[in-house]
């Protein structure tokens, strides 16, 4: 296998480490704000958006600065924290952690002029957070049976050695296209992982369709180890 070949399959291996996983919830989750400001802002519901009056109600409604009688400052610190147990095969860990943030600044600038039908001018601004995501969590255990090989095994049994093997002149990212276009998925994976030396076949011939293990051919066990900050 050329070296260039080599270099494009570990490089699409090491994307993957930058990957997350999403759940259906997490696009409600992410899309929905969460209320924070003032302590009276999130008391009420955010019911001072219509009032004003409120550091927090200015982001939401500008005129609520209109209510303010005199020049204010205010900031609204918020404390999260975190606790998370983690179990894998038997192994349970469990992680505490907290962070202090700043959820609301804002500050008002009243000027008045009693003389004038125009009597108040106010000048806002106003900061409030939306939304976070901070929290830690640490998984560990020892995996008896299964590892990366397992799955690239798992979809390469049945498909051809010919389909994954490369011929002269041809490149890892025109055959991967192809497999997708007119073989299937598993023939993609089958592909990636002889390709990347994490699985073999039995007998070098094209009509081979049995595959082993080249990454553990021993089925040793494996620890794994997943943090997440």
């Amino acid at each position: 296998m050329k070296t260039k070949n080599i270099l494009i399959v570990l490089t699409l291996f090491l994307y993957t480490n930058l990957t997350l996983g999403q759940y259906i919830e997490d696009a409600l989750r992410y899309a929905r704000p969460q209320l924070k400001g003032t302590a009276r802002f999130v008391a009420l519901g955010g019911a001072f958006n219509a009032l004003g009056g409120d550091m927090s109600a200015i982001s939401e409604n500008p005129a609520a600065a209109a209510v303010f009688l005199h020049s204010e400052l205010g900031v609204s610190l918020n404390y999260t924290k975190n606790q998370i147990d983690a179990g894998y095969f038997n192994n349970f860990r469990n992680i505490n952690s907290g962070a202090t943030n700043i959820d609301q600044f804002g500050i008002v600038f009243v000027m008045t002029n009693g003389s004038s039908d125009f009597s108040k001018l106010s000048f806002a601004y106003n900061f409030k957070g939306d939304q976070r995501f901070d929290s830690k969590f640490n998984a560990y255990g020892v995996n008896p049976s299964k590892g990366i090989d397992d799955y690239f095994l798992s979809f390469a049994q049945g498909v051809r050695f010919v389909n994954i093997d490369l011929a002269v002149g041809e490149g890892v990212s025109n055959v991967y296209q192809y497999l997708g276009d007119n073989i299937g998925f598993d023939a993609q994976q089958a592909f990636l992982g002889y390709q990347s030396f994490i699985i073999n076949p039995l007998r070098e011939v094209s009509n081979n369709t049995d595959y082993n293990s080249a990454s553990n051919p021993q089925n040793k066990q494996f620890k794994s180890q997943f943090f997440c900050d």
